[in-house]
């Protein structure tokens, strides 16, 4: 066996498959046998005498007649499984024309209208089928058809109908009966004054088919006869319905029986063809007592009933208020075989209501028995009342009385009406230990003491009155003020729920509230809330030490009134020179501001070479902690202040003391230590100092000047 050599693997791998598909069809794979035969197509002649065909060999099909091609062309193979390619039918069944339905028929398809195939033909009703019912698609040479003519449907008819004596039918005029026509038959008119005939049996036949071929009529013909029945008569019985002098063929009557009768028979007659009635008449037979006996004073059981038949028992009761007499167990009576009412009596009679037994009073009238319906009045002996304040009381049905006996007993004298106020007694004019009376105040008027009293039993038993009736109160007249009024006008009842206002006269200020409303207070009493206010003016304005005001001899300085100080030479006010009356809070009247103090001045300072910066600050005298701003005069500049500028002001003030802070002097420019710093500065450059150094010692000098002024302000400070 040859080696695969690296450059032919793929050669020779591809060859294997092919090697072992063709082992496989020689091993497994042979002829094939005799081609299929089938319905619709037949083999071709030449192939019809060989019994093998060889794999891959065709064999070639023709249609048979009654049927065409399904597909091109009708081949077979012969597979490599040895099998044929193709076993399904090769053609198909050819159609006839569709036959169309007949007139009052149809057609009914049994499977489709291809070769072979079978319809049948069926006619709708009252029509017969002329012809034969199934035709078959057949092949006529070489084409498809029926193989019988379309049948058709017929209409069924029928004989004329039959004629009858004394009468005629509505097809007189007809010529042809098919089948559904109807003819209806009557009766020959009369003369008036005579029995009319009457049609006996169905009035109307129509013809009908029994087989659908043969044409019949669907009854016999009616007959016309004169009936006539005697007039009904019930022996107990009326007659509801069908009232006639003349009683003809189906006429009818409803009969009933008079109340408690039954009736054996129907209730329904008819006249018949035979001039009866039918069924025969009924008969009424009694069957009831009539209504059970009134018997006074009582009702029956069951009232609504109105049969009574034999053996029937009524039970009576008594009516309200009625009970039965002693002796009498039971009240009925009994409906005897002869429907009459057994033995009939009274039974009942008036219920008692036991005697009245009241203490401290007594029943009028008195009688000896007390039935239902009797009506009596209670009267209390005197000193008492009755509790239930009724007038009369009645013996009701059940035996007692109504309203239940009351009571008599010891009660107060009505309470005390009250002024401004009135008692809630409804209209009530018997007062019993135990009740109580509520009063209540008309409209602005309080209640003082308890709403409501109660009427108790006293030493002894004698009824009073706990507590005693309240009172209705308003309020006393409000308080009048000095310096001013209030809006009462000529009011004098002041009601719990009014108001007074009250309004000072000018310069008097108001002291609280202005307006006060009367309430009820503790207990009810009425009173003013809150007390009513008062009118004030300013107390006299302090006076001032080594100072005066210009108050005159005024001794009441009223609200808005001013007061105005002035202090003595010398002297310095501190505050505000005049004060005013004010109305301060709460309407309190004060002095506003405080008054001021007279304390000592500072003369007008002498600085020399200088001027003051407002001339309108230039006086003989100033008052304590007053300023004055000074500036040297041109040339001038202030000596320790040498570091300010010509156009620098210095400000002196007034101390508590009469003297100034420390006042400024004013020096030529030339002598000033500024002019000397200069001069120094001068010296430095000479000296050959560098500007660094010459720098520093400006800085240093420039520390000093400024501590010099922190300790001059200090100073002032402390002053």
């Amino acid at each position: 066996m040859e080696s695969l050599s690296p450059g032919k693997p793929r050669s020779y791998i591809a060859t294997i498959p092919l090697l072992l598909a063709a082992a496989f069809v020689v091993a497994v794979h042979s002829d094939c046998g005799v081609p299929p035969r089938f319905t619709s197509a037949e083999l071709k002649e030449e192939y019809r005498t060989q019994s093998k065909f060889a794999v891959g060999s065709k064999v070639e099909y023709n249609c048979r007649p009654g049927y065409t091609k399904i597909q091109r062309k009708l081949y077979l193979w012969c597979t490599l499984y040895s099998q044929w390619s193709y076993t399904r039918e090769l053609c198909k069944a050819r159609s006839c024309p569709h036959p169309g339905e007949p007139e009052n028929g149809r057609l009914v398809i049994l499977t489709d209208l291809m070769f072979g195939s079978t319809i049948n033909f069926i006619c709708e009703e009252g029509y017969r089928l002329i012809g034969d019912a199934e035709r078959k698609c057949v092949l006529h040479g070489s084409q498809v058809t029926w193989d019988k003519e379309v049948p058709y449907c017929q209409v069924i008819p029928c004989q004329p109908p039959p004629e009858i004596d004394h009468g005629t039918h509505t097809g007189t005029t007809m010529e042809e009966f098919n089948y559904g026509t109807s003819v209806t038959y009557q009766c020959d008119s009369i003369e008036r004054g005579q029995v009319p005939f009457s049609l006996i049996g169905e009035p109307s036949i129509h013809c009908t088919s029994t087989d659908n071929v043969n044409g019949d009529w669907s009854g016999p013909a009616p007959e016309c006869k004169v009936i006539r029945c005697e007039q009904p008569k019930v022996d107990h019985g009326k007659q509801v319905t069908g009232y006639s002098p003349v009683y003809t063929y189906r006429a009818s009557v409803l009969f009933e029986c008079e109340h408690r009768y039954t009736l054996k028979g129907s209730d329904i007659l008819q006249c018949n063809e035979n001039s009866r009635w039918d069924p025969q008449l009924p008969v009424c037979e009694r069957s009831s007592c009539d209504d059970p006996p009134y018997i006074r004073n009582t009702f029956r059981d069951h009232s609504n009933r109105n049969l009574f038949p034999a053996g029937t028992v009524v039970k009576y009761n008594c009516v309200g208020g009625y009970e039965l007499i002693p002796g009498i167990s039971s009240a009925n009576v009994t409906c005897q075989k002869d429907f009459t009412w057994s033995e009939q009596q009274e039974f009942c009679q008036k219920i008692r209501c036991p005697d009245p037994d009241i203490t401290n009073g007594r029943a009028r009238p008195t009688q000896a028995i007390y039935e239902y319906e009797d009506t009596i009045s209670i009267v209390c002996n005197p000193g008492n009342a009755l509790k239930d304040n009724y007038g009369s009381i009645k013996c009701e049905q059940n035996g007692a009385w109504h309203p239940a006996l009351p009571i008599c007993e010891p009660a107060c004298d009505p309470p005390a009406r009250i002024s401004n106020g009135r008692d809630i007694r409804s209209r009530k004019d018997v007062f019993h230990v135990g009740s109580s009376v509520t009063y209540v105040c008309e409209d602005g008027w309080s209640l003082v003491g308890v709403s409501s009293i109660q009427c108790i039993a006293g030493d002894g038993g004698t009824p009073r009155w706990d507590p005693p009736a309240p009172e209705c109160k308003a309020c006393d007249p409000p308080a009048r003020i000095s310096n001013g009024r209030d809006d009462r006008g000529r009011k004098d009842v002041f009601h719990v729920g009014s108001n007074v206002t009250y309004v000072c006269e000018d310069g008097w200020s108001l002291v609280g509230v202005s307006s006060i409303q009367c309430i009820a207070g503790d207990g009810g009493t009425p009173r003013w809330d809150p007390p009513a206010p008062e009118c004030k003016a300013c107390d006299p304005p302090a006076r001032i030490s080594n100072g005066r005001d210009d108050r005159s001899r005024k001794d009441v300085f009223h609200v808005g009134s001013n007061v105005t100080y002035v202090c003595k030479d010398g002297w310095s006010l501190v505050g505000v020179s005049s004060i005013q009356c004010i109305a301060g809070d709460g309407g309190t009247p004060r002095w506003d501001p405080p008054a001021p103090e007279c304390k000592v001045q500072c003369p007008k300072p002498d600085v020399q070479n200088e001027e003051m910066v407002n001339a309108l600050d230039e006086k003989m005298w100033y008052n304590v902690n007053e300023s004055i701003t000074f500036k040297c005069s041109p040339g001038y500049q202030c000596s320790d202040l040498w570091y300010q500028s010509t156009t620098d002001s210095v400000n002196v003030t007034c101390l508590a003391n009469g003297t100034w802070t420390v006042l400024p002097v004013c020096k030529k420019q030339l002598d000033s230590p500024q002019c000397n710093m200069v001069r120094e500065c001068i010296k430095f450059l000479h000296c050959n100092v560098s500007l660094t150094e010459l720098k520093l010692l400006l800085e240093v000098q420039k520390l000093y000047l400024e501590i010099q002024k922190l300790k001059q302000d200090l100073q002032k400070y402390k002053e």
